[in-house]
């Protein structure tokens, strides 16, 4: 009884593809072949993470006027203010529709977010924020459609008193 050469040629074969195929799975995680999310979904995430926040944090600030609201949303990276609506808080409400940058890096399930160097996309994304408005959430950012408009310019507080106003919050 010899060693029968095909058997052993085809079974070393299929040891041999077996082997390739459980090196080539780790091997492609490694490298980022099975991306989780790419860097543009991530930016988009980050336009809406920071149109909350900044809704949250007007929400929570002693404001009256849409001016007061539009004044402190300019001051944050990355937001402009296209159109505002209302007046007061207290009488009807106030909104605005502002255009938010985010910025994105691919991740994966096994390096995260991969944050290093400038960011390999951005996106621009509209938000209506809404205060005062009677039924609606407070803050609340409700995506929008992006008008085609020049970013509106707010002045500078005119007195202490006036600055001190704007900032003050409520808990």
């Amino acid at each position: 009884m010899g060693i029968r050469t095909t058997n052993s040629v085809a079974g070393g074969l299929a040891i041999f593809a077996v082997a390739a195929a459980l090196l080539a799975v780790p091997v492609w995680l490694f490298t980022g072949l099975f991306d989780g999310t790419g860097a543009h979904e991530n930016a988009e995430a980050d336009a809406t993470r920071r149109a909350t926040a900044l809704g949250d944090q007007l929400a929570r600030m002693r404001l009256s006027g849409v001016t007061e609201h539009a004044r402190l949303a300019v001051e944050q990276p990355g937001v402009q203010v296209l159109r505002t609506e209302g007046v007061d808080r207290a009488v009807g409400g106030v909104s605005l529709l502002v255009r938010v940058t985010g910025e994105g890096w691919r991740s994966n399930w096994m390096t995260g977010d991969r944050r290093s160097g400038p960011p390999e996309a951005t996106a621009r994304r509209c938000f209506t924020l809404e205060f005062g408005k009677p039924g609606r959430p407070e803050g609340g950012a409700h995506p929008t459609a992006c008008p085609d408009t020049s970013p509106l310019t707010f002045p500078a507080p005119t007195s202490a008193t006036e600055a001190r106003q704007n900032v003050q919050p409520t808990g």
